[in-house]
């Protein structure tokens, strides 16, 4: 129900005083009142510069407002003035007021174009009668406004600026920068109609206006009516940049914006008379992305002229497709029907597939929510029309890079399991993606419910009649990468049971085998549990010399220098290294000093990137290491180490050198202490 008031300037209103509010619908508070008053003053042109005062009386402007009042009532009024009133200044004039809560209300109920001129606004006060009744509609000049606005629009002075006019509202909505049209009020009621009539309902509803206003500057409303004989005149220019003018009396107009697709469409739409897409399209986008902003009607447009196959080109299906998926428009009602129709009609249904795929891979992080809403929409429509290589490239487009993150293929297997399993790039990107998980070899809850998954599905399948299950293709041609990418989630457990070295050297080279270089923290993972085994001294005695060389050999030297300096530094502050384990690291890492490259002068050599990491071992932590032993743990590297003579001279080398490390050390803490 739409409230009413009514203000007049000579009539004596409510509180007893004159120009104030007339009458109004039960209901409306005082301060509703209060704001309507003050909204009733309609301020009219000023005369024309050389006008006779005493001019004779013509036609009086209408002001046809929308606007929202301070405590959030949208008020659609009508103002007008006794004839020949309105070159008094602010003149004897009537204002009816139409009231509801909702914004959404009047265009749920009319378009602003229909409200010129219609049968329910009053032209003068009831003279007895206060209260006024609730209207239960409203009920607009169709017949009449439509023609009404087409001759506006067609008239030459108007149509060449109207692409710009169009673009130039889109703008304002988007920046709150204020348009002002100088025209007379009709034809600003029906520029305003016009851009009105193609906007969707929300974008509508923030469109306020004034037909016809003395100051635009002392308006708050998005567009401003005034006629050439108004203040200000925008003679100087000065607020070109504060305002987009549309002079169309003088035809000067500020620089409009850059106008877009949207705008030269509807122009087009209107020179060529094509309400009906017009109207399309408002409906389209009202259904379709009611929420939209004035920045995406130029994309949606283009949506709209591609599904409604208006438009064919690759570039309007590549940008439509695009913004369907950027936006989230295919969990919209119709959609995904419309969108498997334009399919179907270029012939070839699986289209819908490879256009969903290329999409998801933009996606990021969210590509497995994305594919399963996709997935969602395809179980809505014939699923039989796709065959399992439609579904294969839909894997590959929407994942370039080879392989399905374990979450992602979890998701996807929890809600489409039947779907999913017709494909087998989705195995294989599903079991390659297991392999580039860091935690594969600690495995957590996604990779191990994935795993047990995917074997069950192969038992299923090696089981009588498992022939004939649907994915027992799929799953027979990755069982060998199952069974592997199984060994791997396992190895953790497993290594440290291996029971001989030569088992565990075999194990921790199938492990580094398996992973990708890429995956460089599942790679750590394997060498911290293996050196982690070494230094505790569990390794067999007669494989020392060759496992620290096996590991090595298998992992980029940065990553293995790193990781025995890490682990070497918190293995000497907790005393987990062996005194064995000790002289074969420290071995180890004297041979690798002698064959490393001999410093060249200028840029290092490749081979010498990790250098640094390999003497602080040498000359740092091993030292710290064997300080901290008990003497019965130094006792036996002496001995170990003096036992054989190649070792002799190395060995006394190091120990000469640590000797006066540890005096310097002492010598600058003494020092330190004798200054503090």
């Amino acid at each position: 129900m739409f409230a009413q008031a009514f203000y007049a300037v000579w009539e004596e209103g409510q509180s007893g005083e004159k120009a104030r509010i007339n009458a109004a619908s039960a209901g409306l508070d005082q301060q509703t009142l209060f704001f309507l008053a003050r909204q009733g003053a309609y301020l009219t042109p000023v005369p024309l510069p050389g006008s006779p005062a005493d001019v004779a009386p013509g036609p009086s402007p209408v002001n046809l407002a929308y606007y929202r009042l301070p405590n959030g009532l949208t008020v659609l009024s009508r103002s007008k003035c006794s004839p020949g009133q309105h070159r008094r200044g602010r003149g004897d004039c009537f204002t009816h007021f139409i009231l509801h809560r909702q914004p959404t209300a009047f265009l749920e109920a009319l378009f602003p174009l229909y409200a010129w001129e219609a049968p329910f606004w009053q032209e003068s006060p009831l003279p007895t009668r206060q209260e006024l009744p609730l209207l239960p509609h409203l009920k607009g000049n169709e017949a009449s406004a439509l023609p009404a606005m087409m001759r506006v629009l067609a008239d030459p002075s108007r149509e060449p600026h109207l692409p710009n006019f169009f673009s130039a509202v889109l703008r304002a909505l988007h920046n709150g920068r204020q348009l002002v049209v100088v025209d007379h009020p009709e034809a600003v009621a029906m520029l305003i109609g016009a851009i009105a009539l193609a906007l969707p309902r929300q974008l509508s509803a923030r469109l306020t206006f004034n037909t016809c206003i003395r100051d635009p500057r002392q308006a708050d409303t998005l567009i401003c009516g005034t006629t050439p004989d108004s203040e200000p005149l925008f003679a100087t220019g000065a607020y070109q940049d504060q305002y987009y003018i549309f002079d169309f009396h003088r035809q000067r107009f500020s620089p409009a914006p850059q106008h877009g697709f949207f705008g030269d469409t509807l122009a087009h739409w209107y020179h060529e008379q094509l309400l009906e897409r017009i109207l399309g399209f408002r409906n389209f986008v009202d259904r379709t992305a009611p929420n939209s902003r004035a920045g995406d009607l130029d994309d949606l447009l283009n949506l709209y002229r591609m599904l409604s196959s208006e438009s064919g080109d690759t570039a309007t299906l590549i940008s439509g497709i695009h913004f369907v998926f950027e936006k989230k428009l295919y969990l919209r009602a119709g959609v995904w029907q419309q969108l498997d129709a334009l399919a179907r009609q270029r012939g070839d249904r699986s289209l819908l597939l490879r256009w969903s795929g290329q999409e998801i891979a933009g996606r990021g992080a969210a590509k497995g929510q994305t594919a399963r809403e996709i997935l969602d929409q395809l179980k809505q429509l014939d699923g039989a029309g796709f065959s399992s290589g439609d579904y294969d490239e839909f894997f590959a487009r929407g994942w370039p890079g080879g392989y399905l993150p374990a979450a992602d293929a979890l998701l996807l297997v929890r809600h489409h399991a039947a779907t999913v399993f017709r494909s087998r790039v989705f195995l294989q990107m599903t079991l390659e993606g297991l392999r580039h998980e860091p935690a594969i070899v600690t495995p957590d809850s996604n990779i191990r419910a994935l795993l047990a998954v995917l074997q069950r599905l192969e038992a299923v399948q090696h089981s009588a009649g498992g022939k004939s299950h649907p994915a027992a293709a799929a799953i027979a041609a990755v069982s060998p990468d199952l069974r592997r990418c199984s060994a791997l989630a396992r190895w953790g457990h497993d290594f440290p049971r291996a029971g001989t070295p030569d088992a565990e050297l075999r194990g921790i080279e199938f492990a580094l085998r398996e992973l990708p270089p890429s995956n460089t923290m599942a790679i750590a993972a394997v060498l911290r549990l293996a050196l982690q085994h070494f230094l505790s001294g569990r390794v067999w005695h007669g494989h020392y010399r060759a496992y620290l060389p096996a590991l090595k050999q298998h992992v980029e030297p940065g990553l293995f220098w790193a990781c025995l300096r890490e682990l070497l530094h918190n293995a000497g502050r907790s005393r987990r290294i062996s005194a064995a384990a000790w002289g074969r690291v420290f071995q180890f890492v004297y041979r690798e000093r002698k064959q490393a490259p001999a410093r060249s002068s200028g840029a290092p050599l490749p081979a010498e990137a990790p250098a640094g990491l390999r003497e602080e071992i040498y000359q740092e932590e091993l030292l710290r290491i064997y300080q901290a032993f008990d003497r019965a743990a130094r006792n036996e590297i002496e001995r170990s180490m003096t036992r054989d003579t190649r070792w002799l001279l190395p060995w006394r080398e190091w120990k000469k050198r640590g000797s006066f490390l540890r005096q310097v050390a002492d010598r600058w803490l003494r020092l330190r202490g004798q200054m503090a």
